[in-house]
């Protein structure tokens, strides 16, 4: 186990002792850091002794002199320096056992780390948490952790994640709630399964161990035309509208119980129900942004927040832009769009890519790959009389901090395929508007 330095901060502490990007950290006060939870804890003292493994192969230890909590100065290539857990589940729902040959390396990772859980707020199951591991989250007070509940029913638990040990998720919780340690949940929700009484029984189960337990997101599931389960589907529209009568139901008697509606539904379901994203307080904090729990109202209301400062702007010449997003994210993206018509000069079009990758039954945007791309856009290009058109994605169809889509497909070979220009955007209100216009953002 060693941490691989990627970057050291400039004017830092290790700056000062001359570490390098790819020296490996093998040692702090003679502890080898399995991880950034060992690397922060064992450098909080005043006097820290470091052993090196130099680019070169030169070992060297420094002891170093700093004050308390003084960082470092050391940037590491990944959080984990042993090896990521991985997940010992078959569930009848993984998205990841779902994938077909061809896509990136990392996407056949089945992440099931609770050290990823408590640095990134990746969701574990819990399975393969050892006594040791426990001890170790118990001590170093790891909170908040993200846990897949889904059911809290043992058997049914155990049928869903196929694994003996899956039934024992209410006593983990229990335990760690009662050691101190904050909990977020989520229910990957799946029709004819664990819905029904058992949605009811698990969500009176989480909300026993509130506050402990501070939320939980529920999703519908989602399931790729590679997916070989009979007992799986999707919800219907209808039963989508039944699931969200239920869950609002409970927020309302959960507000006025604990002062929070404790639980969050995905904006999955109000779309394929067809019904309007609620409003901003319903999602309170936003504590499951990243799962596509408020994601649609977060994007409108800093849209709305920044545009009345560009609402007048008169483009000098004509732009002419195209969007193209998720079935699922076409009426997020609609009502900012026809805004932005308005301004003079500017004219935004829409095109709603279907998944030809994983099946038509995944309408995410951030699913779309570069292949489902090329087959929306190449008849979309023929009728262009632009020369190089400028198309925007959404961020979220790319590797964090690359230009790689799920199929491993570059921006680059898009853009050269099709001769256009390519431009992803995050979803943030005057970020989106200020990329559409081509200007930058006013301070």
């Amino acid at each position: 186990m060693a941490g691989l330095i990627s970057e050291i901060i400039p004017g830092s502490i290790a700056e000062g002792l001359k570490l390098a990007a790819g020296d490996l950290v093998l040692t702090i006060n003679g502890k080898a850091p399995m991880d950034m939870i060992d690397y922060q804890y064992l450098t909080t003292d005043r006097f820290v002794k470091l052993e090196i493994e130099k680019a070169d192969g030169r070992k060297k230890a420094y002891l170093v002199k700093k004050a308390y909590d003084e960082d470092l100065g050391i940037v590491f290539t990944v959080n984990v320096f042993d090896r990521i857990r991985e997940c010992a589940n078959k569930c009848l729902f993984c998205f990841v056992r779902q994938m077909p040959e061809g896509c990136r390396s990392s996407l056949y990772v089945r992440d099931d780390d609770y050290r990823m859980s408590f640095m990134q707020g990746n969701f574990i199951t819990g399975t393969n948490l050892s006594q040791k591991d426990l001890q170790r989250i118990k001590e170093r007070k790891l909170s908040p952790l993200y846990f897949s509940v889904h059911t809290t029913d043992p058997a049914q638990r155990e049928y869903l994640l196929q694994n003996k040990r899956a039934g024992n998720i209410l006593p983990l919780l229990q335990d760690l709630v009662e050691n101190g340690i904050q909990l977020h949940t989520q229910i990957v929700l799946c029709p004819g399964i664990n819905d029904g009484v058992y949605l009811e029984r698990t969500i009176r189960d989480l909300s026993a161990l509130f506050p402990g337990v501070e939320s939980v997101a529920v999703v519908p599931v989602g399931l790729t035309k590679f997916q070989v389960h009979e007992e799986l589907r999707c919800f219907t529209k209808e039963e989508c509208g039944q699931v969200l009568d239920y869950l609002e139901a409970q927020q309302n008697l959960f507000l006025r119980k604990f002062g929070t509606r404790f639980i969050f539904p995905s904006d999955e379901f109000y779309i394929a129900a067809g019904r309007e994203i609620p409003s901003d307080e319903t999602y309170e904090e936003f504590a499951h942004l990243e799962n596509g729990v408020g994601l649609t109202r977060y994007l409108h209301t800093s849209f709305d927040l920044s545009w009345p400062d560009y609402a007048d702007i008169v483009l000098e010449k004509p732009r002419h832009v195209t969007i193209v997003t998720g079935k699922s994210g076409y009426p997020a993206i609609f009502p900012l769009v026809e805004k932005m018509n308005t301004i003079e000069n500017l004219q935004i079009d829409i095109i709603t890519a279907e998944n030809r990758f994983f099946g038509p039954s995944v309408t995410v945007t951030g699913l779309l790959t570069g292949s489902c791309l090329l087959a929306a856009l190449t008849d979309w290009r023929e009728l262009q009389s632009d020369r190089f058109p400028i198309v925007f994605i959404s961020q979220s169809m790319l590797k964090f901090e690359t230009d790689l889509f799920l199929d491993d497909m570059t921006v680059a070979q898009i853009e050269e395929r099709l001769n256009i220009k390519l431009i992803p955007i995050d979803l943030n209100g005057e970020e989106f508007i200020c990329k559409i216009l081509g200007i930058d953002p006013m301070v």
